[in-house]
């Protein structure tokens, strides 16, 4: 049985409440009192007493009007007993992405997100495969990376460029990025540079990569050649030998179709 803790309160006794009290025979206001009764009512049921709701089947216990709390709130939002039926969400087609044979849904410029994302990097939605099977052998993924100029025999690094201008090459050796020149020089004639050792390019072209392009130099004769090189005009310093620094060379400008020009 309820006993009221203060018959001279004038506002809701329960914890935390300041709603004005609203009963004769309790001290709470009208939600709480509303709480306790439904307790109340839920405990007298579990004990097979008090008013059940009034709907077939349905043994829960009276909350208000006959019903339950459950039924008594779908008649005051649905105006039925029963829960209407569920509308069927139907996705409208969306447009597809304009790569042929791609199926994905359109992101941007009509393209889906993967073509876009070839778009901000490449600048086309459509890229070559660069990376290649796992087994691929290093030096062919490294060919991958290359163009020839037929010109000035140079073999051009596509790859990574730093802001020197050197090409970057992942060598998966436990080694992370390295200089693509000197990672193909060491490969192709079989020398190990040291850190003293600087490579010149003969040809001043940067991001070539060919061995017959690159001359071991320490770090004061790479300095005056760079200095010569700027008062020099453009090409004009000295021209790059283009004899092969080893047969390995050879072959590979055979396999990759890059150029090999003779001088004698």
């Amino acid at each position: 049985m309820y006993v009221p803790t203060d018959w001279t309160a004038t506002i809701c006794t329960a914890d935390g409440c300041d709603k004005p009290r609203t009963g004769v025979f309790h001290t709470w206001c009208k939600s709480h009192y509303q709480q306790d009764l439904r307790r109340r009512q839920k405990e007298r049921h579990a004990v097979g007493f008090g008013r059940s709701c009034s709907v077939d089947g349905c043994d829960k216990p009276h909350d208000a009007n006959g019903y339950c709390g459950m039924h008594r709130g779908r008649l005051a939002r649905h105006g039925s007993l029963e829960l209407p039926p569920r509308a069927s969400k139907v996705k409208a087609d969306k447009a597809t992405c304009s790569v042929e044979g791609c199926a994905k849904e359109v992101k941007a410029l009509g393209w889906c997100g993967s073509h876009y994302s070839n778009y901000l990097r490449h600048g086309a939605p459509v890229v070559a495969n660069m990376r290649g099977p796992r087994d691929e052998p290093k030096l062919d993924k490294f060919a991958r990376h290359l163009t020839g100029d037929d010109e000035t025999g140079c073999w051009l690094y596509s790859g990574i460029i730093n802001e020197d201008g050197y090409g970057k090459f992942n060598s998966g050796q436990g080694r992370g990025e390295v200089k693509a020149h000197r990672w193909l020089y060491q490969e192709l004639t079989g020398r190990t540079l040291t850190r003293a050792t600087q490579l010149d390019h003969t040809c001043e072209v940067r991001h070539c990569v060919r061995p017959s392009h690159l001359l071991e130099v320490s770090q004061a004769l790479h300095n005056a050649h760079t200095a010569a090189r700027k008062a020099a005009p453009a090409g004009q310093f000295y021209k790059a030998d283009e004899s092969p620094r080893s047969l390995a060379e050879v072959g590979f400008a055979i396999t990759h179709k890059l150029p090999m020009i003779w001088n004698t």
